[in-house]
């Protein structure tokens, strides 16, 4: 094998260049074309969608519990800190929401025949069964990857966008998913007013015994001493009797009214959120990037060519010696336009 410590020389690109100029333009252009058909025959998308906004407000008696409850070293009937816009996307993309999703059939998949059940979001994506654990763990990871949703911190807007194969479906599991996280809501609210409830309900127990021992004792000091107002030790302890048992009876009070209040917030059904763009007729196709995709192949393929035939170039140049190359390189060039070989021969090597 010849070695050379010349540089590569200019001519001997050109020649590699123009003796392999089909694989550099053909080759690229193909590859684009076959990537662009390829995008184009895949299956099209959908997207549904659907736009709310919860409820920042805390309802109910939440503020004199909250403080009634405080007494006691116990933080109840305050909304969470975490129930924030970015908390209902979070919540609408959990695993939770999205096993729920996975296994509810749709009535948009129902079956061709009149008696056959509708599939799953299983069935339609991994092609398994909703009782196979595997199916469902790759069915959440397909869920995450086509489920989108963002809170938008200035309107306190949750927007939340679902990728499936038909616009229908697509409508559906964006409904479903709000339900769900409409019905989490609900529940959770109604929880923490049950606890709050058994709570309320134990301190007013022992409030009201509280109260009662007070006023016991009350009432045996009177009856002890009927002409207590002209005794001034009498009188400063009966003083003293008397506000135990107003204390006792506001807290008595307070908690009895929180009681009623708070067995209102446990049957409560009202909604939390408020939906601003329903998920029906929010249905649209996805563009496919069947353009994207065949302009990305063409330049990926085109430099891969280009590093491909100037290898080659100086393959041929390091076997087959300066001589023989710079005669290839003349013969490709008595090939070229006139003007172009004009030009070349005037072009500093």
């Amino acid at each position: 094998m010849a070695e050379f410590s010349e540089a590569p020389r200019p001519h001997w690109w050109m020649s590699g260049l123009m003796r392999d100029w089909r694989l550099l333009v053909m080759g690229p252009l193909a590859i684009g074309f076959l990537a662009a058909l390829f995008t184009f025959l895949q299956p099209r998308d959908y997207s549904g969608s659907t736009t709310f906004i919860p409820q920042a407000a805390l309802e109910g008696s939440g503020g004199n519990v909250s403080g009634l409850a405080a007494q006691f070293g116990l933080m109840v009937g305050a909304r969470p800190s975490a129930q924030t816009p970015d908390f209902y996307a979070a919540l609408a993309r959990s695993r939770m929401v999205l096993a729920q999703v996975a296994v509810t059939p749709f009535p948009s998949l129902q079956g061709a025949s009149p008696g056959e059940a509708a599939q799953t979001m299983v069935t339609l994506l991994t092609g398994g069964q909703p009782q196979d654990g595997e199916a469902r763990a790759r069915t959440l990871e397909l869920l995450e990857e086509r489920v989108r949703a963002t809170a938008v911190p200035q309107t306190g807007v949750v927007q939340l966008t679902v990728r499936t194969p038909s616009a229908a479906l697509s409508e559906e599991v964006a409904e479903q998913i709000l339900d769900i996280v409409e019905r989490f809501d609900l529940d959770n609210r109604q929880e923490r007013a049950r606890a709050e409830r058994r709570f309320i309900e134990t301190r007013l127990s022992v409030a009201e015994a509280e109260l009662s021992a007070a006023e016991e004792v009350l009432k045996s000091f009177l009856q002890e001493n009927r002409e207590f107002r002209n005794a001034p030790d009498l009188f400063f302890q009966h003083e003293r009797l008397q506000r135990a048992v107003n204390t006792r009876q506001q807290l008595w009070a307070s908690l009895a009214e929180s009681l009623e209040q708070a067995r209102l917030e446990e049957v409560r059904n009202t909604p939390l959120i408020t939906v601003i763009d329903p998920p029906a007729e929010s249905g649209r196709p996805l563009p496919r990037g069947t353009i994207r995709m065949g302009v990305l192949f063409w330049l990926l393929s085109l430099g891969l060519g280009a590093l491909v035939v100037l290898g080659r170039a100086w393959a041929v140049h390091v076997e087959g010696g300066g001589s023989e190359e710079h005669a290839q390189w003349a013969a490709t060039l008595r090939q070229m336009p006139r003007g172009v070989r004009w030009v070349w021969a005037r072009s500093p090597e």
